[in-house]
């Protein structure tokens, strides 16, 4: 796994790297440091106030934006708060510096932001990295990172219902792996592989796998 992180990333043979529990730390001292986690170590959450609302958030091919961690970088008007902006789960590091559970982190940001029940979608990512700004302290840059949509992101869905967290089952509108970026043909694509379709309906005409990876490359 570090090799492959390495040479993904390009890192060449003297560059100071350290490896840590769950990623790699690259250190240049006072001109600032990296974290690179390892596949499926980091994760994007995002959330929305009722389970209807989720399967209709943008993400998974819906038409509304989620009530929880989405991106208003770019939105100069609106105020920061802990219920606005991107959320990103980062074990041991950042705001999830002393948790390492996915659902220990989703019950802490409930309680910080006073939710009583919301569903959340986790985007576990297969690369990303992220600006350090204090490596003895393990505080991250805000909005300082870097991750991609990709084909083998994996998900995981989550009911919060005062103070308590539970795992969704099985749902034909939830994938579990695939590229969930607002796109309607990756989306369909996603669907359809966790439904076991081996042809789907999309934009008034009929996909199969070999006609989509056409359409992709």
């Amino acid at each position: 796994m570090e090799k492959e992180l390495r040479d993904h990333w390009g890192f060449e043979k003297d560059d100071p790297i350290k490896v840590l529990e769950n990623g790699l730390l690259q250190d240049y001292g006072k001109y600032g440091a990296t974290l690179y986690y390892f596949d499926y170590c980091s994760a994007q959450i995002d959330g929305c106030k009722t389970l209807e609302g989720l399967k209709d958030s943008y993400e998974l091919g819906g038409s509304k934006q989620v009530d929880y961690g989405y991106d208003n970088r770019w939105d100069e008007e609106e105020e920061r708060t802990l219920l606005t902006g991107l959320i990103f789960f980062t074990p041991l590091w950042g705001e999830s510096k002393k948790i390492t559970d996915v659902k220990e982190f989703i019950i802490y940001r409930c309680k910080a932001m006073q939710i009583k029940e919301a569903f959340f979608k986790v985007r576990w990512i297969k690369k990303s990295k992220f600006e350090v700004e204090n490596i003895e302290t393990r505080e991250l840059v805000k909005d300082k990172h870097w991750d991609r949509f990709e084909h083998d992101d994996k998900h995981d869905y989550y009911h919060f219902k005062e103070g308590k967290i539970t795992e969704l089952g099985f749902d034909r509108d939830l994938p579990r792996i695939g590229l969930l970026n607002g796109q309607d043909m990756s989306v369909s694509y996603a669907k359809a592989k966790h439904q076991g379709l081996k042809e789907w309906e999309c934009d008034g005409k009929i996909w199969n796998e070999e006609k989509y990876w056409k359409w992709r490359n």
